[in-house]
């Protein structure tokens, strides 16, 4: 029996979960994927001198082994909504998933 890292199997694991949702990822002037995401919509809290502003913000986890790079301007259609990807995407520690952030909805 091939031994497997446990790292790379709880992720699979996670991707298989009620925790991510089917999505699509359209790379910027390529064809559409069809993947799975754990999104993370969160609010995000910015400074501006005395003032704190408080807005909402879609990041996901991608796996590594659906998307090879990511860029800024690509695509990610879940929930009925269009997220265009902005910054650079990061891989976490072991490199596993990337770290998504598209706060823009660009059906707006």
């Amino acid at each position: 029996m091939p031994l497997t890292d446990p790292f790379s199997a709880a992720a699979s694991d996670l991707m298989q979960s009620a925790l991510a949702v089917d999505a699509t990822y359209v790379p910027y002037g390529g064809q559409p994927v069809d993947i799975r995401i754990v999104p993370l919509a969160e609010d995000r809290q910015t400074e501006f001198g005395a003032t704190t502003f408080v807005s909402a913000t879609f990041r996901c986890l991608i796996a590594v082994s659906a998307i090879a790079k990511p860029t800024s301007g690509d695509l990610i259609t879940y929930g009925g909504r269009t997220y265009q990807v902005q910054g650079v995407p990061m891989r976490d520690q072991r490199h596993l998933f990337w770290h998504i952030e598209a706060p823009c909805n660009a059906n707006d």
